[in-house]
């Protein structure tokens, strides 16, 4: 039965055009020359031929829970809904001021982080790997000398 439902479903989309997104999610760590900040930057790239509507940036933890810093760091936008229209980018930046925060008061390391992701409109998550994800912290998070 579960395989009929994955077909019927399959054949459905194929018939009414409605199919997943497909977005890729990428992480890095990153500086900014004039003020000196260093900040994580999540990117989600659409690479379908119709709109995508991101809801929320996240970072994964273990244990099933995430980091939500509410406000990009950088443009002080808070997080909503937005539309990627095709062949374009959306980028949320976390301040690494910011992040370490997060982490020393919650007691967490790197290897805490899961992946680093992104929720459409539906829920539907799309995530970047964990290799880059906790590259990309481990970068932002060190403390540069003046």
């Amino acid at each position: 039965i579960a395989i009929l439902g994955f077909f019927l479903r399959a054949f459905y989309q194929a018939l009414s055009g409605r199919r997943p997104p497909k977005l890729r999610v990428r992480v890095r760590g990153a500086i900014l020359d004039h003020p000196a900040l260093d900040f994580l930057t999540i990117t989600v790239e659409n690479f379908s031929s119709f709109p995508a509507f991101i809801e929320r940036f996240l970072l994964g933890l273990r244990g099933g829970q995430c980091l939500f810093e509410g406000k990009d760091g950088l443009t002080g936008q808070f997080q909503s809904k937005r539309e990627v229209p095709p062949g374009d980018s959306l980028t949320f930046n976390i301040l690494a001021e910011g992040l370490r925060g997060h982490m020393a008061e919650k007691g967490l390391e790197v290897s805490d982080f899961t992946r680093a992701y992104v929720e459409d409109a539906v829920g539907r998550r799309y995530y970047a790997s964990r290799k880059e994800t906790r590259a990309a912290i481990r970068g932002a998070i060190v403390e540069r000398k003046q």
